[in-house]
Protein backbone atom coordinates (compact mmCIF):
# COMPACT_ATOMS: atom_id res chain seq x y z
CA UNK A 1 0.00 0.00 0.00
CA UNK A 2 1.29 3.67 -0.59
CA UNK A 3 3.47 4.88 2.02
CA UNK A 4 3.04 8.36 3.18
CA UNK A 5 3.35 10.93 5.75
CA UNK A 6 1.64 9.80 9.15
CA UNK A 7 -0.29 11.88 11.81
CA UNK A 8 -1.66 10.03 15.01
CA UNK A 9 -5.20 9.73 15.45
CA UNK A 10 -7.48 8.52 18.22
CA UNK A 11 -11.19 6.59 17.91
CA UNK A 12 -13.76 6.02 20.30
CA UNK A 13 -15.53 2.79 19.37
CA UNK A 14 -18.35 0.84 20.56
CA UNK A 15 -18.84 -2.63 19.56
CA UNK A 16 -21.27 -5.80 19.85
CA UNK A 17 -18.90 -8.64 20.75
CA UNK A 18 -21.79 -11.62 20.09
CA UNK A 19 -19.95 -11.86 16.69
CA UNK A 20 -16.39 -11.64 17.13
CA UNK A 21 -13.98 -13.93 18.52
CA UNK A 22 -12.50 -10.98 20.63
CA UNK A 23 -10.90 -7.94 20.08
CA UNK A 24 -7.53 -9.25 18.81
CA UNK A 25 -6.89 -9.81 14.99
CA UNK A 26 -6.56 -13.01 14.48
CA UNK A 27 -6.89 -14.39 10.58
CA UNK A 28 -8.48 -17.43 10.93
CA UNK A 29 -12.11 -15.91 12.47
CA UNK A 30 -13.42 -12.56 12.75
CA UNK A 31 -12.67 -10.37 15.16
CA UNK A 32 -13.18 -6.59 16.48
CA UNK A 33 -9.72 -5.32 14.92
CA UNK A 34 -9.62 -7.13 11.55
CA UNK A 35 -12.98 -6.40 10.44
CA UNK A 36 -11.62 -1.93 11.64
CA UNK A 37 -8.28 -2.60 10.08
CA UNK A 38 -9.15 -4.21 6.54
CA UNK A 39 -11.83 -1.06 6.85
CA UNK A 40 -8.98 1.26 7.28
CA UNK A 41 -7.11 0.04 5.10
CA UNK A 42 -9.76 0.02 2.40
CA UNK A 43 -10.52 3.63 3.11
CA UNK A 44 -6.86 5.06 3.59
CA UNK A 45 -4.78 2.88 0.81
CA UNK A 46 -2.29 2.40 3.95
CA UNK A 47 -1.26 -0.33 6.20
CA UNK A 48 -2.50 0.38 9.21
CA UNK A 49 -1.93 -0.73 12.90
CA UNK A 50 -4.51 -0.52 15.74
CA UNK A 51 -3.64 0.00 19.44
CA UNK A 52 -6.58 -0.47 21.48
CA UNK A 53 -6.87 0.08 25.43
CA UNK A 54 -7.49 -2.95 26.64
CA UNK A 55 -8.49 -6.09 24.39
CA UNK A 56 -11.47 -7.57 24.79
CA UNK A 57 -12.28 -11.48 24.66
CA UNK A 58 -15.11 -13.35 22.67
CA UNK A 59 -18.90 -12.22 23.52
CA UNK A 60 -17.59 -8.71 25.43
CA UNK A 61 -19.08 -6.02 24.19
CA UNK A 62 -17.78 -2.26 24.54
CA UNK A 63 -19.75 1.39 24.83
CA UNK A 64 -16.00 3.37 24.22
CA UNK A 65 -12.97 1.47 23.72
CA UNK A 66 -10.29 3.60 22.56
CA UNK A 67 -8.42 3.30 19.88
CA UNK A 68 -4.93 5.09 18.36
CA UNK A 69 -3.75 4.71 15.20
CA UNK A 70 -1.07 6.59 12.33
CA UNK A 71 -3.33 7.79 9.82
CA UNK A 72 -2.12 9.52 6.35
CA UNK A 73 -2.12 13.57 6.92
CA UNK A 74 -4.35 13.47 4.02
CA UNK A 75 -7.55 11.43 5.63
CA UNK A 76 -10.78 13.52 6.54
CA UNK A 77 -10.85 12.56 10.24
CA UNK A 78 -14.17 14.48 10.25
CA UNK A 79 -15.67 11.75 7.86
CA UNK A 80 -14.36 9.13 8.94
CA UNK A 81 -16.39 7.72 11.51
CA UNK A 82 -19.70 8.16 9.43
CA UNK A 83 -17.44 6.06 6.16
CA UNK A 84 -16.34 3.08 8.70
CA UNK A 85 -19.70 2.85 10.21
CA UNK A 86 -21.26 2.32 6.86
CA UNK A 87 -18.74 -0.64 6.11
CA UNK A 88 -18.77 -2.35 9.63
CA UNK A 89 -22.30 -1.43 10.89
CA UNK A 90 -23.92 -2.47 12.63
CA UNK A 91 -21.92 -4.42 14.77
CA UNK A 92 -19.16 -1.89 15.29
CA UNK A 93 -20.03 2.10 15.40
CA UNK A 94 -17.07 4.56 15.50
CA UNK A 95 -18.29 7.16 17.48
CA UNK A 96 -15.59 9.54 17.51
CA UNK A 97 -12.34 10.61 15.47
CA UNK A 98 -9.38 12.98 15.71
CA UNK A 99 -6.30 13.88 15.80
CA UNK A 100 -4.02 13.67 18.87
CA UNK A 101 -0.64 14.68 19.71
CA UNK A 102 2.10 12.29 18.61
CA UNK A 103 3.15 10.78 21.92
CA UNK A 104 -0.77 9.49 22.58
CA UNK A 105 -1.03 6.07 22.93
CA UNK A 106 -4.35 4.03 23.61
CA UNK A 107 -3.49 1.62 26.38
CA UNK A 108 -0.28 3.38 27.90
CA UNK A 109 -1.72 7.08 28.11
CA UNK A 110 -4.89 6.20 29.91
CA UNK A 111 -5.99 6.88 33.52
CA UNK A 112 -8.85 5.00 33.87
CA UNK A 113 -10.91 2.33 32.68
CA UNK A 114 -14.82 1.32 33.45
CA UNK A 115 -16.04 -2.19 33.46
CA UNK A 116 -19.79 -3.11 33.77
CA UNK A 117 -20.76 -6.53 34.75
CA UNK A 118 -24.60 -6.94 34.56
CA UNK A 119 -26.74 -10.17 36.34
CA UNK A 120 -29.97 -10.76 35.74
CA UNK A 121 -31.59 -11.94 38.89
CA UNK A 122 -34.94 -13.45 37.72
CA UNK A 123 -36.76 -16.34 37.45
CA UNK A 124 -37.00 -15.92 33.64
CA UNK A 125 -34.32 -15.20 31.32
CA UNK A 126 -34.52 -12.12 29.26
CA UNK A 127 -34.08 -12.79 25.54
CA UNK A 128 -33.13 -9.09 25.02
CA UNK A 129 -30.54 -9.02 27.86
CA UNK A 130 -29.29 -13.18 26.57
CA UNK A 131 -25.87 -11.09 25.00
CA UNK A 132 -25.62 -8.17 27.75
CA UNK A 133 -26.51 -10.25 31.39
CA UNK A 134 -25.61 -12.99 33.56
CA UNK A 135 -28.72 -14.82 34.59
CA UNK A 136 -28.74 -16.06 37.84
CA UNK A 137 -32.49 -17.78 38.80
CA UNK A 138 -31.78 -18.36 42.38
CA UNK A 139 -31.83 -15.27 44.89
CA UNK A 140 -28.67 -13.42 45.34
CA UNK A 141 -27.92 -12.34 48.96
CA UNK A 142 -26.98 -8.74 48.25
CA UNK A 143 -25.69 -7.73 51.74
CA UNK A 144 -22.72 -10.23 51.76
CA UNK A 145 -22.15 -9.05 48.45
CA UNK A 146 -21.45 -5.37 49.11
CA UNK A 147 -19.60 -6.06 52.33
CA UNK A 148 -16.96 -8.33 50.23
CA UNK A 149 -17.29 -5.42 47.67
CA UNK A 150 -16.71 -3.09 50.53
CA UNK A 151 -12.90 -3.89 50.67
CA UNK A 152 -12.52 -2.87 47.30
CA UNK A 153 -13.83 0.52 47.17
CA UNK A 154 -12.35 3.51 46.85
CA UNK A 155 -8.51 4.21 46.22
CA UNK A 156 -6.44 1.19 46.86
CA UNK A 157 -3.16 -0.20 46.00
CA UNK A 158 -3.66 -2.88 43.84
CA UNK A 159 0.13 -2.94 42.31
CA UNK A 160 0.87 -6.46 43.37
CA UNK A 161 -1.55 -7.24 40.58
CA UNK A 162 -0.05 -5.63 37.77
CA UNK A 163 2.61 -6.97 35.16
CA UNK A 164 5.68 -4.70 36.07
CA UNK A 165 6.27 -2.07 34.12
CA UNK A 166 9.43 -2.82 32.17
CA UNK A 167 12.62 -0.80 31.61
CA UNK A 168 13.55 1.03 27.97
CA UNK A 169 17.24 1.46 28.62
CA UNK A 170 18.27 -0.81 31.81
CA UNK A 171 16.66 -4.25 32.08
CA UNK A 172 14.16 -6.15 30.12
CA UNK A 173 12.41 -7.04 33.25
CA UNK A 174 11.80 -4.76 35.84
CA UNK A 175 10.78 -1.47 36.60
CA UNK A 176 11.34 1.63 34.30
CA UNK A 177 13.00 3.28 36.94
CA UNK A 178 15.03 0.62 38.66
CA UNK A 179 18.42 -0.68 37.71
CA UNK A 180 17.71 -4.74 38.53
CA UNK A 181 18.95 -7.58 39.83
CA UNK A 182 20.24 -8.81 37.22
CA UNK A 183 22.17 -5.34 36.29
CA UNK A 184 23.50 -5.28 39.77
CA UNK A 185 24.93 -8.73 40.21
CA UNK A 186 26.91 -8.42 36.74
CA UNK A 187 27.67 -4.40 38.08
CA UNK A 188 28.96 -5.85 41.50
CA UNK A 189 30.34 -8.88 40.27
CA UNK A 190 32.43 -7.81 36.99
CA UNK A 191 33.74 -4.95 39.72
CA UNK A 192 35.11 -7.35 42.14
CA UNK A 193 37.14 -9.08 39.23
CA UNK A 194 38.97 -6.27 38.26
CA UNK A 195 37.00 -4.93 35.74
CA UNK A 196 36.25 -0.57 35.57
CA UNK A 197 32.34 -0.59 35.10
CA UNK A 198 29.78 2.18 34.07
CA UNK A 199 26.03 1.78 33.97
CA UNK A 200 24.10 3.84 32.02
CA UNK A 201 20.69 4.51 33.20
CA UNK A 202 17.04 7.02 32.91
CA UNK A 203 17.45 10.01 35.27
CA UNK A 204 15.47 8.95 38.18
CA UNK A 205 16.44 5.26 37.93
CA UNK A 206 16.23 3.28 41.94
CA UNK A 207 20.25 2.55 41.92
CA UNK A 208 21.14 -0.58 44.04
CA UNK A 209 23.86 -0.20 46.47
CA UNK A 210 26.92 -0.85 43.86
CA UNK A 211 30.76 -0.61 45.20
CA UNK A 212 31.85 2.45 44.84
CA UNK A 213 34.43 1.71 42.08
CA UNK A 214 31.38 1.63 39.94
CA UNK A 215 30.16 5.15 37.90
CA UNK A 216 26.37 5.19 37.44
CA UNK A 217 25.67 7.98 34.92
CA UNK A 218 22.04 9.03 34.70
CA UNK A 219 20.53 10.12 31.61
CA UNK A 220 17.62 12.86 30.75
CA UNK A 221 14.94 11.56 28.17
CA UNK A 222 11.75 10.74 27.76
CA UNK A 223 10.58 6.45 28.39
CA UNK A 224 8.94 5.11 25.35
CA UNK A 225 6.22 2.25 25.17
CA UNK A 226 8.86 -1.26 25.15
CA UNK A 227 8.70 -3.24 22.65
CA UNK A 228 7.23 -6.16 24.52
CA UNK A 229 4.65 -4.86 25.43
CA UNK A 230 3.07 -4.22 22.07
CA UNK A 231 1.73 -6.56 19.31
CA UNK A 232 4.10 -8.50 17.59
CA UNK A 233 3.73 -7.05 14.01
CA UNK A 234 4.45 -3.36 16.08
CA UNK A 235 6.57 -1.29 14.70
CA UNK A 236 8.40 0.70 17.73
CA UNK A 237 7.47 4.18 17.45
CA UNK A 238 11.12 5.66 19.88
CA UNK A 239 10.10 9.33 19.86
CA UNK A 240 13.82 12.19 19.51
CA UNK A 241 13.70 13.15 23.17
CA UNK A 242 13.98 9.19 24.34
CA UNK A 243 16.06 8.56 26.76
CA UNK A 244 17.26 5.37 25.19
CA UNK A 245 18.34 7.48 22.27
CA UNK A 246 19.98 9.98 24.75
CA UNK A 247 22.06 6.46 26.57
CA UNK A 248 23.11 5.36 23.47
CA UNK A 249 24.41 8.22 21.70
CA UNK A 250 26.45 8.66 25.03
CA UNK A 251 27.63 4.86 24.58
CA UNK A 252 28.36 6.19 21.15
CA UNK A 253 30.83 8.99 22.26
CA UNK A 254 32.35 6.94 25.36
CA UNK A 255 33.01 4.07 22.47
CA UNK A 256 34.76 7.05 20.37
CA UNK A 257 36.61 8.14 23.11
CA UNK A 258 38.30 5.21 24.00
CA UNK A 259 37.01 4.93 27.27
CA UNK A 260 35.54 1.54 27.20
CA UNK A 261 36.61 -2.21 25.85
CA UNK A 262 33.07 -3.22 25.33
CA UNK A 263 29.29 -2.16 25.07
CA UNK A 264 26.92 -4.53 26.79
CA UNK A 265 22.94 -3.42 26.14
CA UNK A 266 20.19 -5.15 28.16
CA UNK A 267 17.74 -2.67 26.61
CA UNK A 268 14.87 -4.90 24.31
CA UNK A 269 14.52 -2.57 22.28
CA UNK A 270 15.62 -2.46 18.29
CA UNK A 271 18.05 0.67 18.08
CA UNK A 272 21.19 -0.70 19.58
CA UNK A 273 21.29 -4.13 17.56
CA UNK A 274 20.82 -2.47 14.61
CA UNK A 275 21.96 1.33 14.88
CA UNK A 276 25.16 1.69 12.94
CA UNK A 277 28.61 -0.49 14.69
CA UNK A 278 30.68 1.64 17.76
CA UNK A 279 33.69 2.13 17.87
CA UNK A 280 34.21 -0.69 20.27
CA UNK A 281 32.37 -4.24 20.09
CA UNK A 282 28.72 -4.17 21.26
CA UNK A 283 27.18 -7.24 22.88
CA UNK A 284 23.59 -7.68 23.48
CA UNK A 285 22.53 -9.77 26.74
CA UNK A 286 19.09 -10.34 25.44
CA UNK A 287 16.29 -11.34 28.57
CA UNK A 288 13.14 -12.12 26.65
CA UNK A 289 12.11 -14.77 23.98
CA UNK A 290 10.90 -13.93 20.68
CA UNK A 291 8.01 -11.07 21.36
CA UNK A 292 8.25 -8.84 17.82
CA UNK A 293 8.76 -9.17 14.50
CA UNK A 294 10.76 -6.17 14.57
CA UNK A 295 13.30 -7.41 17.42
CA UNK A 296 13.36 -10.45 16.12
CA UNK A 297 14.88 -8.98 12.78
CA UNK A 298 17.29 -6.73 14.87
CA UNK A 299 18.13 -9.88 16.63
CA UNK A 300 19.07 -11.40 13.36
CA UNK A 301 21.07 -8.32 11.94
CA UNK A 302 23.42 -8.14 15.13
CA UNK A 303 24.54 -11.69 14.62
CA UNK A 304 25.13 -11.03 10.99
CA UNK A 305 27.42 -8.28 11.85
CA UNK A 306 29.10 -10.18 14.70
CA UNK A 307 28.08 -13.58 15.16
CA UNK A 308 28.59 -14.06 18.92
CA UNK A 309 27.43 -10.30 19.89
CA UNK A 310 24.52 -11.87 21.86
CA UNK A 311 23.98 -13.86 24.64
CA UNK A 312 20.88 -15.49 26.43
CA UNK A 313 19.87 -17.39 29.27
CA UNK A 314 18.72 -20.48 27.94
CA UNK A 315 18.99 -22.51 25.05
CA UNK A 316 15.06 -22.90 24.86
CA UNK A 317 14.86 -18.47 25.14
CA UNK A 318 17.50 -18.47 22.06
CA UNK A 319 14.98 -21.19 19.72
CA UNK A 320 12.16 -19.08 20.19
CA UNK A 321 14.18 -16.78 18.30
CA UNK A 322 14.56 -19.57 15.15
CA UNK A 323 17.54 -21.74 14.22
CA UNK A 324 19.99 -18.69 12.98
CA UNK A 325 19.74 -17.34 16.91
CA UNK A 326 20.06 -20.68 18.23
CA UNK A 327 23.14 -21.87 16.82
CA UNK A 328 25.04 -18.68 17.41
CA UNK A 329 23.67 -17.29 20.45
CA UNK A 330 25.77 -17.90 23.81
CA UNK A 331 24.16 -19.31 26.57
CA UNK A 332 25.28 -17.67 29.91
CA UNK A 333 22.40 -19.48 32.30
CA UNK A 334 21.64 -17.79 34.73
CA UNK A 335 22.22 -16.68 38.75
CA UNK A 336 20.87 -15.37 41.95
CA UNK A 337 22.65 -14.01 45.32
CA UNK A 338 22.47 -16.75 47.32
CA UNK A 339 21.47 -14.77 50.06
CA UNK A 340 18.16 -14.44 49.74
CA UNK A 341 17.61 -18.12 50.03
CA UNK A 342 17.84 -19.68 53.13
CA UNK A 343 17.92 -23.65 52.88
CA UNK A 344 15.92 -25.88 54.47
CA UNK A 345 16.21 -29.21 55.01
CA UNK A 346 13.09 -30.68 57.08
CA UNK A 347 10.29 -28.95 54.93
CA UNK A 348 6.63 -29.76 55.41
CA UNK A 349 4.03 -31.64 52.85
CA UNK A 350 2.93 -28.95 50.90
CA UNK A 351 3.64 -28.47 46.78
CA UNK A 352 4.34 -24.74 45.80
CA UNK A 353 3.22 -23.62 42.20
CA UNK A 354 4.74 -20.19 41.78
CA UNK A 355 3.73 -18.26 38.64
CA UNK A 356 1.25 -16.24 37.18
CA UNK A 357 -2.52 -17.30 37.80
CA UNK A 358 -3.37 -18.05 33.90
CA UNK A 359 -4.58 -20.81 31.74
CA UNK A 360 -1.28 -21.06 30.10
CA UNK A 361 0.59 -21.58 32.80
CA UNK A 362 -1.39 -24.48 33.52
CA UNK A 363 -3.51 -23.72 35.99
CA UNK A 364 -5.62 -27.07 34.97
CA UNK A 365 -2.90 -28.95 35.39
CA UNK A 366 -2.18 -27.60 38.62
CA UNK A 367 -5.31 -28.50 40.37
CA UNK A 368 -5.13 -32.21 38.38
CA UNK A 369 -1.89 -32.81 40.16
CA UNK A 370 -3.46 -31.86 43.40
CA UNK A 371 -6.76 -33.92 42.97
CA UNK A 372 -4.80 -37.27 41.81
CA UNK A 373 -1.72 -36.71 44.37
CA UNK A 374 -4.04 -35.80 48.09
CA UNK A 375 -1.58 -33.02 48.80
CA UNK A 376 -1.93 -29.87 49.47
CA UNK A 377 -0.81 -26.66 47.01
CA UNK A 378 0.61 -23.55 48.07
CA UNK A 379 0.11 -21.29 45.02
CA UNK A 380 2.22 -17.79 44.65
CA UNK A 381 1.82 -15.14 42.14
CA UNK A 382 -0.21 -13.01 40.62
CA UNK A 383 -4.06 -13.90 40.24
CA UNK A 384 -3.91 -12.81 36.70
CA UNK A 385 -7.01 -15.34 35.62
CA UNK A 386 -9.62 -15.57 38.24
CA UNK A 387 -12.00 -16.96 35.84
CA UNK A 388 -9.35 -20.25 34.83
CA UNK A 389 -8.55 -20.62 38.86
CA UNK A 390 -12.61 -20.46 39.19
CA UNK A 391 -12.77 -23.10 36.20
CA UNK A 392 -10.45 -25.38 37.91
CA UNK A 393 -12.25 -24.97 41.11
CA UNK A 394 -15.09 -26.56 39.69
CA UNK A 395 -13.59 -29.49 37.47
CA UNK A 396 -11.39 -30.58 39.64
CA UNK A 397 -13.54 -30.59 43.56
CA UNK A 398 -11.33 -32.89 45.13
CA UNK A 399 -8.46 -30.76 44.89
CA UNK A 400 -6.82 -28.58 47.54
CA UNK A 401 -4.77 -25.55 45.80
CA UNK A 402 -4.34 -22.58 48.81
CA UNK A 403 -3.85 -19.27 46.72
CA UNK A 404 -1.47 -17.64 49.11
CA UNK A 405 -0.85 -14.39 47.00
CA UNK A 406 2.37 -12.31 45.52
CA UNK A 407 5.44 -11.95 47.65
CA UNK A 408 9.04 -10.20 47.28
CA UNK A 409 11.51 -12.25 46.68
CA UNK A 410 12.89 -12.92 50.58
CA UNK A 411 9.59 -13.31 51.94
CA UNK A 412 9.15 -16.16 48.67
CA UNK A 413 11.80 -18.21 49.38
CA UNK A 414 10.91 -18.31 53.35
CA UNK A 415 7.25 -19.84 52.32
CA UNK A 416 9.16 -21.63 49.40
CA UNK A 417 11.67 -23.27 51.32
CA UNK A 418 8.67 -24.80 53.51
CA UNK A 419 7.55 -26.91 50.51
CA UNK A 420 8.51 -30.58 49.42
CA UNK A 421 8.33 -29.67 45.98
CA UNK A 422 7.81 -27.36 43.21
CA UNK A 423 5.88 -27.91 40.33
CA UNK A 424 5.89 -26.58 37.13
CA UNK A 425 3.49 -27.12 34.46
CA UNK A 426 3.27 -24.76 31.73
CA UNK A 427 1.80 -25.00 28.60
CA UNK A 428 4.07 -22.58 26.90
CA UNK A 429 7.53 -22.43 26.23
CA UNK A 430 9.26 -20.89 29.39
CA UNK A 431 12.18 -19.45 27.78
CA UNK A 432 14.14 -18.97 31.52
CA UNK A 433 12.55 -20.93 34.85
CA UNK A 434 14.09 -18.69 37.46
CA UNK A 435 11.64 -19.82 39.79
CA UNK A 436 12.98 -23.37 39.11
CA UNK A 437 16.44 -21.98 40.35
CA UNK A 438 15.10 -19.96 43.81
CA UNK A 439 13.61 -23.28 44.61
CA UNK A 440 16.49 -25.55 44.59
CA UNK A 441 18.21 -22.74 46.32
CA UNK A 442 16.23 -23.18 49.41
CA UNK A 443 16.60 -27.02 48.87
CA UNK A 444 13.24 -28.05 47.43
CA UNK A 445 13.29 -30.35 44.13
CA UNK A 446 11.78 -29.47 41.09
CA UNK A 447 8.99 -31.35 38.71
CA UNK A 448 8.73 -29.67 35.74
CA UNK A 449 7.60 -30.64 32.26
CA UNK A 450 10.25 -31.23 29.41
CA UNK A 451 8.91 -27.41 27.80
CA UNK A 452 11.38 -24.59 27.48
CA UNK A 453 14.17 -23.63 30.02
CA UNK A 454 13.23 -25.60 32.95
CA UNK A 455 13.92 -28.57 31.61
CA UNK A 456 17.46 -27.39 31.27
CA UNK A 457 17.64 -26.29 34.82
CA UNK A 458 16.71 -29.62 36.46
CA UNK A 459 19.03 -32.41 36.58
CA UNK A 460 16.63 -35.40 36.23
CA UNK A 461 16.71 -37.74 39.36
CA UNK A 462 19.15 -35.11 40.88
CA UNK A 463 17.60 -32.11 41.50
CA UNK A 464 14.23 -33.29 40.59
CA UNK A 465 12.27 -34.67 37.69
CA UNK A 466 11.50 -33.97 34.02
CA UNK A 467 8.59 -35.44 32.66
CA UNK A 468 6.09 -35.30 30.09
CA UNK A 469 4.43 -32.36 28.56
CA UNK A 470 0.87 -31.99 29.69
CA UNK A 471 0.80 -35.19 31.33
CA UNK A 472 -0.44 -34.52 35.18
CA UNK A 473 -0.39 -38.01 35.70
CA UNK A 474 3.64 -38.34 35.00
CA UNK A 475 3.94 -35.44 37.81
CA UNK A 476 2.07 -37.04 40.40
CA UNK A 477 4.14 -40.21 39.67
CA UNK A 478 7.65 -37.80 40.14
CA UNK A 479 5.83 -36.37 43.36
CA UNK A 480 5.57 -40.09 44.88
CA UNK A 481 9.28 -40.54 45.03
CA UNK A 482 10.23 -36.84 45.38
CA UNK A 483 11.47 -37.95 49.07
CA UNK A 484 14.06 -39.96 47.29
CA UNK A 485 15.38 -36.39 46.20
CA UNK A 486 18.66 -34.97 47.94
CA UNK A 487 17.50 -31.65 49.04
CA UNK A 488 21.08 -30.42 50.10
CA UNK A 489 22.08 -31.34 46.22
CA UNK A 490 19.71 -28.60 45.05
CA UNK A 491 21.52 -26.04 47.04
CA UNK A 492 24.73 -27.28 45.74
CA UNK A 493 23.55 -27.57 42.00
CA UNK A 494 22.79 -23.97 42.60
CA UNK A 495 25.62 -22.87 44.21
CA UNK A 496 28.03 -24.43 41.24
CA UNK A 497 25.96 -23.22 38.55
CA UNK A 498 23.63 -20.83 39.33
CA UNK A 499 25.26 -18.24 41.79
CA UNK A 500 25.89 -14.79 41.28
CA UNK A 501 29.86 -15.40 40.89
CA UNK A 502 29.23 -18.61 38.60
CA UNK A 503 26.71 -16.19 36.72
CA UNK A 504 29.14 -13.11 36.10
CA UNK A 505 32.14 -15.58 35.53
CA UNK A 506 30.18 -17.09 32.27
CA UNK A 507 29.52 -13.08 31.30
CA UNK A 508 32.94 -12.31 31.73
CA UNK A 509 34.26 -15.13 29.50
CA UNK A 510 32.00 -14.16 26.63
CA UNK A 511 32.69 -10.47 27.08
CA UNK A 512 36.56 -10.91 27.34
CA UNK A 513 36.56 -13.20 24.39
CA UNK A 514 34.23 -10.16 22.53
CA UNK A 515 37.04 -7.31 23.36
CA UNK A 516 40.09 -9.33 22.73
CA UNK A 517 38.35 -9.65 18.92
CA UNK A 518 37.23 -6.23 18.80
Amino acid sequence: MANTSLRRARLLVAYDGSTFHGFAKNPEVPTVEGALTEALEKITQTDIHLVAAGRTDAGVHARGQVLSLDLPTRTKIDSLPKKLNALCGPHIAVREAAWTDASFHARFSAIWRHYRYTVLNAATPDPFLATTAWHLHQPLDVRPMQLACDAVMGERDFSAFCRKPVSTGTSSNESSNDVDECDESLAAGLTARGHAITVLAPRGSTVPDLPRAVEIVQVDGALHVPSQTLDRTAKLDVPNDSVLKAMWKLARDRAASGSCDVVLNFAYDALPFVDAPLAVPTVHLVSMGSLSDEMDDAVRSALARNSRCIAMHTRAQAATFGTEVLQHAHIVLSGIDLANYDFVAQPGNDIAFVSRISREKGIDDLFRVAALSGRQVQAFGVMEDEAAWREAQVRHPQAIVHYAGFFSTRDLAARLGQCAALVMVHHWVEAFGNVAIEAMACGVPVVTYDRGGPAEIVDHGVTGYVVTPDDPTAVVAALSTISAIDRAACRAAVDARYSASAFTERVERWLSAQATVG
